[in-house]
């Protein structure tokens, strides 16, 4: 089976665990504790005709536990970095990630920008700005909400993690809305525990 690592960054609030947690267990929680230092999750999809094992690492956004998130940037395939739609500052931070993901493991891991709470009106981040940056590092952009994740991970064809081998350059950036995706059937994943966005 060929295991793929994933980080998911972004600032403490943006709902990283709240979408990772829709996409694991197709479910949505409101109420989930800040994560601490960094937790994960594995799933198994199909690609291909070969099993992947997704182990997705969801690390800690606060000012404290910044220091210890590139021990978890090792062996990455690639990134997720989730900023707020809301939350002017949570974009530019992303920036900030992303240089020092190039920085730890090279310009060889593949990044997903992700724009949560989509479904909120009162929107900081323009698309513009953001579809900008994300064709500025030859990145996918979507949006996502804690109610909604994406498909990234389930469509074959559009998968920037599994694909990476037999598609080097990653097509033009776009802005991809999705709907709900319940997880297929067969389809297995177990956390290791609990954190927060």
């Amino acid at each position: 089976m060929i295991a793929y690592k994933v980080v998911l960054l972004g600032e403490g609030r943006v709902g990283k665990t709240s979408i990772l947690l829709r996409y694991m267990n197709n479910s949505f929680e409101t109420d989930i504790p800040r994560t601490k230092h960094a937790s994960y999750m594995e799933k198994e999809v199909e690609y291909n005709k070969n099993k992947i094992k997704l182990s997705i690492w969801d690390t800690a956004g606060q000012e404290q536990f910044r220091a210890v998130n590139p021990m978890y940037y090792r062996e990455a395939k690639g990134a997720i970095l989730v900023y707020d739609v809301t939350d002017e500052n949570s974009f530019k931070r992303v920036k900030d990630w992303v240089k020092e993901l190039i920085q730890m493991i090279g310009n060889d891991v593949v990044l997903i920008i992700a724009g949560n709470k989509s479904d909120l009106t009162k929107r900081l981040v323009s698309e513009k700005d953001a579809l900008e940056y994300a064709q500025s590092i030859n990145a996918p952009h979507i949006y996502t909400s804690d109610k909604n994740w994406f498909k990234y991970f389930t469509n074959d064809e559009k998968n920037p993690i599994t694909s990476k081998q037999k598609q080097p350059q990653l097509q033009k950036t776009k802005s991809i809305r999705v709907l709900d995706e319940s997880p297929k059937n067969g389809e297995q994943q177990k956390g290791t525990g609990g954190g927060c966005c």
